[in-house]
């Protein structure tokens, strides 16, 4: 007698989803990965001109739409595809509302301490005597050597704590206040991994446009790279089947590393012509 027995991962990319127009069965991709690779890039490419084109008028905006493009880069971290893989499932296991506060408290609870930790950064700034236009300069390196880095020109790892968030809260927490907890814990920035650098960038931007302009700038700073990380999560929904399994999902979406690593180096060129410009500002 023969069996036919099925990996847990061939078992998910085969299962068979109904087609509503003639009601046979038939096999659709788990996630349509080109497409949410195209949404990538659309976001960057707007992203890059917005901020070009408002570099002399108002950098402070085209800072902020850097740490969108560098925080959206991480989704395919060990957290931002962990969690892309599952919360995006709740919408068929718990429903739609379940899954809008479960996405909703992970986004508002991230905001809260990501903003708190731009905030210390910004007040510790005010503490230290800097020499702005040297600071700002010295971010311009960084902010290039990192971007040689995701475009593999060279190689080496990013200082960070090695850990991700605990996945037993939800067991424990229930789906909504697991995902606010895991949003207030990856939020803080350094107490999990990263995958890019451009949140090292923003750290260190944080810490001079709080000693130049006020604390304020650095909370700001840190909350729309929380955005950035947070997008993802709200529209992959859009890009996957109702059948699709967390860890096969995790796999699809880690997949497309040179997009990903695009979009970073995207964010950190930004955040190194802000740099430039307010240097010889300072200068």
């Amino acid at each position: 007698m023969s069996t036919n027995i099925l990996s847990g991962r061939e078992q998910a990319l085969s299962t068979p989803s109904m087609s509503s127009d003639t009601g046979a069965h038939r096999t659709r991709p788990l996630f349509r990965l080109n497409a949410f690779a195209i949404a990538t890039c659309c976001l960057a490419i707007p992203g890059v001109v917005i901020a070009m084109v408002s570099l002399e008028s108002s950098p402070v905006i085209a800072l902020l739409v850097s740490a969108v493009l560098c925080g959206w880069s991480e989704v395919n971290g060990l957290c931002g595809a962990s969690h892309v893989c599952t919360l995006s499932p709740m919408r068929t296991t718990y429903g739609g509302s379940v899954w809008f506060s479960a996405v909703g408290a992970y986004t508002v609870a991230g905001i809260v301490t990501a903003s708190g930790s731009g905030l210390l950064l910004g007040l510790a700034g005010t503490l230290i005597d800097l020499d702005h236009a040297t600071v700002f300069f010295a971010i311009v390196g960084l902010a290039i050597v990192l971007t040689a880095r995701e475009l593999n020109w060279l190689r080496f790892s990013l200082p960070q704590l090695r850990r991700q968030t605990n996945r037993m809260w939800a067991f424990e927490f229930g789906p909504v206040t697991a995902a606010a907890m895991w949003g207030a814990h990856i939020g803080i920035g350094f107490a999990t991994v990263i995958r890019h650098g451009g949140f090292l960038v923003l750290v260190a931007l944080s810490l001079v446009l709080g000693s130049k302009y006020g604390a304020a700038y650095g909370a700001a700073l840190m909350a729309m790279y929380w955005l950035g990380r947070t997008l993802p999560i709200w529209v992959a929904p859009l890009f996957t089947d109702d059948h699709a399994r967390g860890d096969v999902l995790a796999e699809l979406v880690m997949r497309p590393e040179r997009v990903y690593r695009w979009i970073a180096a995207a964010g950190l060129l930004c955040a190194a012509a802000v740099a430039a410009t307010l240097a010889m500002r300072a200068s």
